[in-house]
């Protein structure tokens, strides 16, 4: 497994004509995009986090260059995100075929790959389409882009990873507005199953999984939140994200809280699709979250929200919130790292401050 593995790395930077000189000098200049051109993006190994984050490129674009046509390619599960947004013409599955992919995509003249490592995958892919550019966001090294804007973000000291959105947007003959286009496709996605009665006092939605275990809250994390909630904010209601699989334990744990705090707490709905989950956090007040993809969908509805995160260097500065009021908590400075592994009073502090927030 080894052996292929670095046979496949070989082939990669072969093709792909590999220079870690390249990466240090990319090829700077803005490009004006003809008329009518067509718009490749290729996000394969991207998550609902990366997509929240990159839609906001077509808010630039509907506003700019309506003309210009978006196909995006991307995880299955995100199609149906992609083809609610403005331009996108096209939201095209990545586990596709790669001559129907080529065929689907058709003419481009510009192809930017999200990818986080460049793959055989894609190097195949762009020598079947033959764009007119290249770009990389991610991937620097590789001289098969014709520009790379890995370095902006990843040199000292480290950017958020949104600076690209302005960069790319440079690179475009574009003005970054920093808009996301989520808060007004997101209502013609509402079902009556995601619509929250009417209530008194904050509605907070507290998500408690993400991706592995590191980044997920265990039982005594989530118990201990609730009574902090509801200590901070007596007549705060607290809607609950659990999984699936997990939610007989989790009423069960709901029947062993005080009756003050028991009656203060609800479930999510069960199974609920991508455009219910964000709608429901449409409807809270604020929105407590692991590091995962709900801390970017809260920001995008420009929600009060307290981030945990599982590291203390990298994801709470490149992976912050794009919204006015949050706050993040950090792990201990231990190893390993661990959402649940925080500092008591300081996540008190957040969770109180944040409840507090003014309206947006």
């Amino acid at each position: 497994m080894k052996l292929k593995q670095t046979l496949r790395q070989w082939l990669v930077d072969v093709l792909g004509q590999r220079d870690d000189r390249f990466y240090w000098r990319q090829p700077l200049g803005a490009i004006t995009l003809p008329a009518n051109a067509r718009l490749c993006l290729w996000q394969p190994d991207g998550k609902l986090g990366d997509a929240i984050i990159t839609s906001m490129l077509l808010c630039d674009l509907a506003a700019q260059r309506p003309d210009v046509k978006v196909t995006v390619v991307v995880e299955p599960g995100l199609q149906s995100f992609w083809r609610a947004l403005p331009q996108v013409q096209e939201a095209l599955s990545c586990r596709q075929a790669r001559t129907a992919l080529r065929d689907a995509i058709g003419a481009c003249h510009v192809f930017v790959s999200f990818e986080t490592f460049l793959s055989l995958e894609t190097l195949l892919l762009l020598r079947a389409l033959q764009p007119a550019m290249a770009i990389g966001y991610n991937v620097g090294r590789y001289r098969i882009f014709d520009r790379s804007l890995v370095c902006t973000s990843y040199e000292w000291p480290r950017k958020h990873i949104a600076a690209r959105l302005h960069n790319l947007c440079e690179l475009l003959s574009l003005q970054h507005l920093g808009r996301n286009p989520l808060p007004e496709v997101l209502p013609a996605h509402r079902t009556e199953r995601s619509t929250l009665p009417p209530h008194q006092g904050p509605m907070v939605f507290l998500n408690t999984h993400a991706a592995g275990a590191d980044r997920t809250f265990n039982a005594s994390t989530v118990t201990w939140l609730i009574q902090q909630l509801h200590s901070a904010g007596p007549q705060a209601r607290i809607l609950l994200s659990v999984p699936g699989a997990a939610r007989a334990d989790w009423l069960a744990r709901i029947e062993a809280l005080p009756a003050s705090a028991r009656n203060a707490v609800a479930l999510t709905p069960d199974n609920t699709s991508l455009w219910e989950m964000m709608w429901l956090v449409q409807q809270c007040d604020m929105v407590v979250s692991p590091d995962t993809a709900v801390v970017h969908v809260a920001a995008a509805l420009n929600k009060p929200v307290v981030a945990f995160y599982r590291d203390r260097a990298y994801n709470p500065l490149v992976w912050a919130p794009l919204c006015p009021h949050h706050q993040q908590v950090l792990p201990k400075d231990t190893e390993p790292c661990s959402v649940n592994d925080f500092d008591p009073e300081t996540a008190a502090q957040a969770l109180h401050s944040m409840l507090h927030a003014p309206a947006t």
